[in-house]
């Protein structure tokens, strides 16, 4: 007779020796995945460990009868709940406080969405409960948290000694003639006092081009050392369809290159980014290398991301329907370049949320026949209401 033909009582009395030797169920988990019948043996003994340590670790759930939850912990875990919270810090660090959480979002049949609140600690902790969360289908992540320590993925070396004054032509439309009583009006006020030598005055009205000679900084770009390398990846590809990532903590150094395989691997469809303390030259490095197809809203609130890194980002997903740029300070120059497509330049845009700076332009370009499609403003003021 071999070993998995043994009677289940015997199971059962080696299943409670081996957690006598490992009270975090690693053993007996690893017993259970030898085949089926060990693990039908041992699943409920399995489920109901890691239901109570989820229960202890004070962990939020919604459309759950906790006192029901608590009685009756095998059932509960397979059908009803809903979504969940969890706080990951230095308490619950551990890689074995995680595999609870990462065994109820792995098997809860009905969970549609999970937050994570992070703390200051080991990335390695986060990416493993994260991997769970990616590879669900339908699921609704958000991540909150700083990171205290660790800066973003790029260090930036200016030169102070040099810097070149380009002479770079700016997409301003065409100013149009002056009428003959403002030329009328400007050529007295020219006499009025005495600009002999200033032309410009009259000059600029028949211009068609103007000329920016703002002096450009030189500086060189190089990746930032992380504090933890190696991070694993997701087993299978990623299938969340929606992120929203409150403050840095998955774009430091470490969590980057973890972070931009999601993005650009992971079908989302929406994607929200709040509360990012990095400066606009790291989010113009981040953007340009982040390519999300199937994107259709995003919302982007309180970060310093230009204006012209956005335009260019906003260029690769003509499949945006919702924007939502609430709380934003506008930098650099709001004009889109003359280059845009009126057919490719986000045909599909519906609604957009923002500021007046940042409508301004998506109204005046509106009307020369750019986003055929958006019909809906809504204006904020500064600082705007809690971004969702």
């Amino acid at each position: 007779m071999s070993v998995t033909e043994l009677p289940t009582e015997l199971w059962l009395h080696i299943g409670e020796f081996v957690v006598e030797i490992d009270s975090w169920y690693r053993l007996l988990s690893s017993l259970a995945q030898t085949c089926r019948r060990l693990y039908g043996i041992f699943e409920p003994q399995i489920d109901a460990h890691h239901v109570k340590c989820i229960v202890a670790s004070k962990a939020k759930f919604t459309r759950l009868d906790r006192d029901e939850f608590e009685c009756c912990p095998a059932n509960p875990i397979l059908g009803q709940v809903r979504e969940l919270s969890i706080h990951i810090g230095k308490e619950n660090q551990t890689l074995d406080a995680v595999r609870c959480f990462r065994h109820l979002i792995a098997r809860a049949k009905t969970i549609e969405a999970v937050k994570v609140d992070v703390d200051d600690f080991n990335p390695q902790v986060l990416v493993c409960l994260l991997n769970s969360c990616v590879q669900r289908p339908q699921l609704r992540l958000e991540v909150n948290g700083d990171s205290h320590h660790e800066q973003g993925p790029f260090i930036f070396e200016f030169d102070t000694t040099t810097t070149t004054a380009t002479c770079q032509q700016r997409d301003v439309p065409q100013i149009e003639q002056p009428s003959a009583k403002s030329a009328m009006v400007l050529t007295k006020l020219k006499e009025l006092f005495f600009w002999t030598k200033e032309k410009n005055v009259i000059k600029n009205f028949e211009e068609k081009t103007l000329y920016d000679m703002t002096p450009v900084p030189l500086y060189t770009v190089t990746p930032r050392r992380p504090d933890y390398t190696g991070l694993p990846y997701p087993q299978f590809p990623p299938l969340l369809t929606s992120l929203c990532i409150k403050g840095d903590h998955l774009f430091s150094a470490s969590m980057y290159p973890w972070m931009l395989y999601i993005l650009n691997m992971a079908p989302l469809t929406h994607l929200s980014i709040t509360n990012g303390p990095l400066n606009h030259f790291i989010w113009s490095q981040m953007l340009s290398a982040i390519t999300i197809p199937t994107l259709k809203g995003l919302g982007i609130g309180k970060i310093a991301v230009a204006f012209p890194d956005l335009v260019e980002f906003l260029k690769r997903h003509p499949s945006i329907e919702k924007l939502d740029l609430t709380s934003n300070l506008l930098i650099g120059v709001f004009r889109f370049p003359k280059s845009l497509s009126k057919s490719e330049f986000l045909p599909r845009l519906c609604s957009l949320t923002a500021t007046s700076e940042y409508t301004r332009p998506f109204i005046q370009y509106h009307q020369l026949g750019y986003c055929p499609l958006l019909k809906t403003y809504e204006f904020v003021s500064i600082p705007g209401p809690s971004f969702r």
